[in-house]
């Protein structure tokens, strides 16, 4: 959890100084945060996701094989 609280610190930052520079004018220097953020949010979501208990997972991000028998 500390992970993606450290995620949500580090976007909220990233934002507000991406916000204070287009205030400022510095459109490029703007754009890169906002570019930052966006790689930052999707690290948060993927750190979510392995939060999650298995239970809640998708199927397709669990490691394991099921066996059926028919017979």
């Amino acid at each position: 959890m500390n992970a993606i609280h450290a995620f949500g610190e580090q976007i909220g930052t990233k934002l507000a100084r991406a916000e204070e520079l287009g205030a400022e004018g510095s459109v490029d220097e703007s754009l890169k945060l906002m570019e930052e953020v966006e790689v930052l949010k999707r690290q948060k979501s993927e750190a979510e996701v392995w939060e999650i208990p298995s239970l809640f997972r998708p199927a397709s991000l669990l490691k394991f094989k099921c066996f059926c028998f028919v017979g």
